[in-house]
């Protein structure tokens, strides 16, 4: 009965098999990757929420602005996913290496340098919460910031 039971191309029977597989094999990989490339979640998920916060206002801006372009939204999608992909992991690396020899000074850095990663992706929400309406709140907040950087 289990075997011609359908749901799909795959049968009920196949995709168990495909499930405990990927749970299998993938369950040694996200280990290898949490142990010795990037272990902070954390962060990971708040730059995450923090990307598609800014995706999404960027996307209604665009939109709002009759500039909208589904290839050049991907193309940038795409390259800020790597960047802050890059960025994380090498943080990650660097933090790793460095616990054996100088701990304080990895975690010092690493912390100092995803903070620096939320703010500037914090500030690109409100610049583009900013173009989608126009909040004094908000302006006063960039002036500020922007006072800050000079």
């Amino acid at each position: 009965m289990i075997n011609t039971l359908s749901l799909g191309y795959f049968t009920v029977k196949e995709k168990l098999t495909l499930a405990f597989l990927s749970f299998s094999l993938g369950l040694p990989i996200l280990t290898f990757i949490e142990r010795y490339v990037f272990n902070d979640w954390d962060v990971l998920i708040s730059v995450s929420i923090l990307m598609l916060t800014d995706t999404l206002f960027g996307l209604i801006a665009s939109i709002k602005s009759s500039t909208f372009s589904a290839t050049k939204g991907m193309s940038m999608i795409f390259i800020k996913i790597a960047t802050m992909a890059g960025i994380l992991v090498c943080l990650g690396t660097i933090a790793l290496s460095n616990a054996g020899n100088n701990a304080l000074f990895g975690e010092v850095f690493k912390n100092g340098c995803y903070s620096v990663l939320i703010v500037f992706e914090a500030i690109s929400v409100l610049k583009n919460i900013y173009k989608v309406k126009q909040y004094q709140s908000i302006k006063s907040i960039l002036e500020k910031v922007k006072n800050l950087i000079k």
